[in-house]
């Protein structure tokens, strides 16, 4: 993490091959291109003074459901929400060559309870990105609707992908809610596209009833609650 290929804490990674990988720094708003020997290359700063819009600090995500797209030298990414600035785009694209980083124009939908200014963001990191070959299509976990992007998202369409395994998504309160809520309420999950059969998945999670284990460990000083949950 220090010294001269040092890149601070790692938040993801991309594999663009053994000679340039991509880490995101988790702390501040930095990207590091390092090689298979870990030696590092350059660094990439996108703060305010050099990016033109205030974006936040972003992730690459190893897993399937936000994974980074290249297309010729432009790399697609997603970036964070914060409900503190005017636009909070979804997603960002990063040139390879210049290293010039924008915001594309998709900010995270709205939903109940997402202009509470208390926290920077709730529920809006949960959902997923998938891409065809020609589009860019997201599936918020809190919203019945996807949103079909074109690559450079000036084209956004919003359509209704209604599960008929349950009436409406039931949003815990961010606040207040407790594993529990987040087991049992319905709501949606990840969108997966299958190239092969051209065939598109949409996750749900409808409603069910978790049991519910609790178990008091008693100590001198002080008491924990275990809570097991399973289906």
């Amino acid at each position: 993490m220090d010294g001269n290929n040092g890149i601070g804490f790692a938040n993801g990674y991309y594999i663009h091959n053994l000679d340039s990988i991509y880490v995101p720094n988790r702390d501040i708003k930095e990207i590091s291109l390092v090689n298979k020997n870990g030696t590092l290359i350059t660094k990439y700063s996108y703060d305010k003074d050099v990016a033109p819009e205030n974006l936040s600090i972003f992730s690459i995500s190893a897993s399937y459901q936000k994974q980074a797209e290249v297309i010729g030298r432009t790399m697609y990414l997603y970036s964070g929400p914060n409900r503190f600035n005017d636009h909070d785009p979804v997603s960002i694209k990063f040139n390879m060559d210049s290293y010039d980083i924008s915001a594309l124009p998709f900010d995270y939908p709205e939903y109940p309870g997402s202009d509470n200014k208390l926290k920077k963001f709730g529920l809006e990191t949960a959902f997923s990105r998938c891409f065809d070959g020609k589009h860019f299509i997201y599936s918020f976990y809190y919203d019945e609707n996807i949103y079909i992007a074109s690559i450079e998202h000036d084209s956004i369409k919003k359509i209704p992908v209604k599960s008929k395994y349950f009436d409406k998504v039931i949003l815990p309160g961010e606040l207040t809610a407790s594993p529990q809520d987040f087991c049992e309420n319905p709501w949606y999950g990840n969108l997966l596209y299958d190239k092969y059969r051209n065939i598109y998945y949409r996750i749900s999670y409808p409603t069910i009833e978790y049991l519910i284990q609790r178990k008091s460990i008693d100590k001198k000083y002080s008491t924990r609650r275990i809570i097991k949950l399973w289906s």
